[in-house]
């Protein structure tokens, strides 16, 4: 009877956070109790009263990003015009079927504010508040000002590691009103719309933009990378660490930028009111700090924080030299440089960090120089030639790595991708030991539905830039996916690997993949991904005057490399993969109708 009741408790609460991986993964974890990291606060600042600690930090995380800008002298004062001008592109009306759709698709997990609205009522009631919504909406639209009760974010503050008697050691968790979140998200897809139809944010931006990704933004940068190795060139880099990017935003320089970027004024006038005059309030221990002001920064856990950011940090790259390529997911920032000669190499990258340095000083953001590191990527004779090579910002000496974590990938100089291997073993590993013991209490379906949700994942990220990898780093993963499969179909060791692929119903890892290069050389022959990406891949056809049989079955023309290494880039290995498919897959019309081909290509039926 414990048993059954165990199993059913079990069962009940992973289909309830099914939808949501983290809050699966955490619910796992409270399952067992194993490794919380729930905050216990005993004392901050010295302060062991539950109200003063809830003050102190709540002083902390409002006051930070205000006293970090405020030490940056800027050479220039800038401050919006708020000129109308006729031709900019005005805040319009929002349509009642725009406020439906939203409503439709509101999640009902969404965490609720301060107002004490949740999300999961507000579905309930959609089809009755929909009217008064709309004429909200509307109204702030109208008027230009932006309900003052949804600028009050409630702030949880969670350990990440140090001393838990400094506010430093915790990170704040920002919820704000779920009604604010809808209309943020309205003008959000107001103003995006706008900007990409002028074309205003740079090609170097991959963050919080339709199309783009992390992924996307390392395919750029390894193709990059490849091409300048064939070439027998020497890459070097810089990943730069920004100190509380979101927080340290100045407002009016921001104001300025949307008036830079050709917004019109109500969109400017209708943003200066939305990030002025908010308030927050910290949560300790079910007690509430007093209200602090914020008066710097985009809003935390903002529809529209993320783009205002982009936004502000637009013209980075315009402010930098010719000779430097800089790439940009969000504050990400990695900025690369390549040549023949080391100290042209060397000179053009502190020329770029001054440069930086001055842009930075100008916007109000810091650099982080302890966690900004320098990396050389090449041949293994390339890379002897950078290691006496010196870059110093503001005369601090910038660290050389010969591995780099960026945008959730560990990458080596040599671009061998052993270290991102055991990297994701690792981060496999964790997960499988919670499933393996879960698996005695769920369904062979629940466990590979675990599997999908919780471990999959990891296998697939980034798998098209880390797919160079050694024969025996691939063997490793595709073992370690062996053993997942065994432990949800409850099959022994030595239990034949065709037939749990076949009977999980998924593909081995190489052909998911082939898969997922195969989608994104789709979307660049289809011009629907980035502007790197789309022109990467040329036809057959388009490289020669003559009608050839290559060219009439819609090849793509596989450039040629000088180093066997080279070849795994995307622009080479895609072009392979998406050649072996055929014509009716290469033909699909939608990308949707090319993955479901793919599909049936790759994961056997049972």
């Amino acid at each position: 009877m414990k048993r059954y009741l165990r199993r059913t408790y079990i069962e009940e609460s992973v289909k309830n956070t099914m939808g949501d991986p983290k809050k699966l993964w955490r619910t796992i974890k409270n399952i067992w109790a194993a490794n919380s990291k729930s905050t216990n606060f005993s004392s901050i600042n010295g302060q062991e009263d539950v109200q003063s600690m809830a003050n102190s930090l709540n002083n902390h995380f409002s006051t930070v990003g205000s006293k970090l800008a405020d030490t940056i002298i800027t050479d220039t004062d800038q401050q919006p015009t708020y000129v109308n001008n006729s031709d900019h592109p005005q805040l319009t009306e929002i349509s009642i079927d725009d406020v439906w759709k939203l409503l439709c698709s509101l999640s009902p997990s969404k965490a609720t504010g301060l107002d004490g609205i949740p999300a999961r009522i507000i579905k309930i009631c959609s089809d009755l508040i929909l009217a008064p919504l709309h004429y909200i909406f509307n109204l702030s639209v109208k008027t230009l000002t932006f309900p003052q009760i949804w600028k009050e974010a409630q702030i949880t503050p969670l350990f990440k590691g140090g001393n838990q008697d400094q506010p430093d050691s915790y990170r704040p968790i920002s919820v704000l009103p779920i009604f604010s979140k809808l209309l943020e998200r309205l003008v959000h897809n107001q103003i995006y719309d706008e900007l990409t139809v002028s074309g205003a944010l740079s090609d170097k931006q991959a963050g919080f933009r339709k199309g783009h990704s992390t992924t996307t933004c390392l395919v750029e940068f390894l193709d990059t990378i490849y091409k300048n190795m064939d070439e027998g060139k020497l890459n070097c880099m810089l990943f730069l660490d920004l100190r509380k990017a979101f927080d340290t935003v100045d407002h009016d320089i921001l104001l300025c930028k949307l008036e830079q970027m050709g917004l019109g004024l109500t969109f400017v006038l209708w943003i200066r009111d939305y990030l002025y005059n908010r308030h927050q309030v910290t949560k300790v221990n079910h007690t509430l700090s007093d209200k602090h002001i914020i008066s710097c920064g985009v809003p935390q856990g903002s529809i529209l924080g993320p783009l205002l950011f982009i936004i502000y940090i637009n013209s980075l790259p315009e402010a930098l030299s010719n000779n430097i390529n800089t790439f940009l997911n969000a504050d990400d920032t990695a900025l690369v440089t390549t040549g023949d000669c080391i100290d042209t190499i060397e000179r053009n990258l502190n020329e770029a960090l001054t440069e930086a340095k001055k842009w930075f000083d100008n916007h109000k953001l810091s650099l982080n120089v302890t966690k900004t590191k320098g990396m050389s990527f090449g041949t293994a004779q390339r890379l002897k030639q950078s290691v006496a090579m010196s870059i110093s910002f503001n005369g601090d000496a910038v660290e050389q790595v010969s591995h780099f974590k960026y945008l959730g990938v560990i990458l080596d100089s040599s671009l061998q991708f052993d270290r991102h291997v055991a990297y994701v073993k690792q981060k496999v590993f964790a997960r499988l030991k919670a499933l393996g013991r879960l698996r005695q209490y769920i369904s062979r379906s629940l466990s590979l539905t675990l599997y999908r949700s919780l471990i999959l994942p990891h296998f697939d990220y980034a798998d098209v830039c880390y797919d160079a990898m050694s024969k025996t780093s691939a063997n490793q993963l595709q073992s370690l996916q062996n053993t997942c499969l065994r432990i949800c179909l409850k099959r022994e060791r030595m239990s034949n690997v065709q037939a749990l692929h076949t009977d999980a119903n998924i593909c081995k890892l190489s052909d998911r993949r082939k898969a997922h290069c195969s989608n994104l050389v789709y979307l660049g022959v289809e011009g629907k991904s980035t502007k790197g990406i789309n022109s990467m891949f040329t036809f057959v056809k388009e490289t020669h005057d003559k009608e050839t049989r290559a060219g009439t079955n819609k090849l793509l023309s596989v450039p040629k490399c000088k180093l066997r290494k080279c070849e795994m880039n995307l622009r080479c290995r895609g072009a392979r993969y998406y050649n072996t498919l055929p014509l009716p897959v290469r033909q699909s019309p939608s990308i949707a109708s090319f993955k479901r081909a793919m599909r049936t290509a790759t994961e056997p039926v049972p």
